[in-house]
């Protein structure tokens, strides 16, 4: 009796130390990884294979905006000081190139005519005056001071007949039809350029000086487009380079034209200049307008993987290797480039050997996801 007493209690006590064991080997059961039943595997479509080596663009992005070239911005301003009479345009209106923008009065212009008309007489007189000192010097009759005081008087009064047909034609006043009609008061402000008002800045009864910004005039065809490169990414540029930038949701396609050599020490960045190829395209950008451009640096083999294959969980990415027939393993992954449904793709650390699943990776996933969800 006592030595049949004597077993049970040592199989209990076998029992009660042998239970945590089996707790302990579950426990530690890997989490990461999940095996089919054949029938699964079958439904699942499952297809392994390794990584595909890819031809695949890289891109620098860089900011910027849209300005118009300096040849297509015109700051009109009047050689002399004067009042606005009238204004002829509005701010967004487009303007051709010698449309009166708007008139004004100058007195100033008015005295400029004045001693125009008065130089311009004066010097048939003394031209003639000249001609008969020559007669006189040649005749020996006259005295030589007589004529060069001649010659000096015309030469002074021809350079400033001269000088006073410069300042009338900047005027928009023609000196020969100034001979023949009458004196004006009323001048054209005109546009230099073909483009759209920017802006207004003044209005009927203004006083304005020759220094002042009388109207902006922008001609947005065929605008630059002025970017910003990091310092990291400067050694990668160069001219000719293809781009593209999103507006409206359309992708529109351009190249690098210039590359800066000057390097912003405060902003630690490189300026480009780039253009777009159509027109059109470039028609729909408004000078002064935010952009993000990607740059085609070149192209490289990549180690890819199909987007099929590869299961993203916030940060980070993983694939499905096959350890065993039927049996698979999450395996960690760094990830890259994307481009034609493929992605740039690497081990953390790399398996012996890899059999990565191509496809049925979300299935598994699901499958695995599903089997954590059932124990907790």
């Amino acid at each position: 009796m006592n030595r049949l007493f004597v077993c049970t209690c040592g199989l209990l006590v076998a029992a009660c130390t042998s239970q945590p064991a089996q707790e302990t080997t579950a426990a530690e059961a890997p989490t990461n990884q999940i095996a089919l039943t054949e029938a699964q595997h079958k439904s699942f479509g499952m297809a392994t294979g390794g990584f595909e080596t890819r031809l695949m663009h890289r891109y620098v992005q860089a900011n910027g905006s849209v300005e118009a070239p300096p040849q297509r911005v015109a700051t009109v301003g009047f050689p002399v000081a004067g009042y606005i009479k009238s204004v002829g345009v509005s701010v967004g209106q487009w303007v051709e190139k010698g449309k009166t923008l708007a008139t004004l009065e100058s007195m100033e212009a008015v005295q400029m005519q004045q001693d125009y008309l008065q130089t311009s007489s004066n010097l048939v007189f003394l031209e003639q005056e000249l001609d008969r000192q020559r007669t006189l010097s040649n005749e020996e009759v006259g005295a030589k001071r007589k004529l060069q005081q001649a010659e000096a008087d015309f030469q002074v009064a021809k350079a400033a007949a001269s000088a006073l047909e410069i300042k009338l034609n900047m005027l928009g006043i023609s000196p020969s039809n100034l001979k023949k009609t009458a004196m004006r008061s009323a001048l054209g402000v005109v546009s230099p350029l073909a483009g759209y008002v920017k802006s207004v800045r003044v209005n009927i009864g203004k006083a304005v000086a020759p220094n002042d910004v009388l109207f902006e005039i922008v001609n947005k065809t065929n605008p630059q487009l002025l970017l910003k490169v990091y310092e990291k990414d400067a050694t990668k540029i160069a001219a000719n380079q293809s781009l593209t930038i999103q507006n409206s949701n359309r992708l529109l396609a351009g190249s690098v034209v210039l590359v800066s050599k000057n390097f912003d020490p405060n902003t630690r960045t490189l300026e480009v200049r780039g253009q777009l190829k159509n027109a059109n395209d470039a028609s729909q950008l408004i000078a002064g307008q935010y952009i993000t451009a990607q740059i085609d640096v070149g192209s490289q083999p990549i180690s890819a993987l199909p987007e099929a294959a590869i299961i993203r969980k916030g940060e980070t990415a993983f694939v499905f290797v096959e350890i065993a027939p039927r049996r698979y393993e999450r395996v960690a992954i760094k990830t890259g480039l994307e481009q034609g449904g493929f992605v740039e793709a690497a081990f953390l650390k790399k398996p012996t050997n890899p059999k990565i699943v191509l496809k049925g990776a979300r299935l598994l996933e699901a499958e695995l996801t599903k089997g954590a969800s059932e124990e907790e």
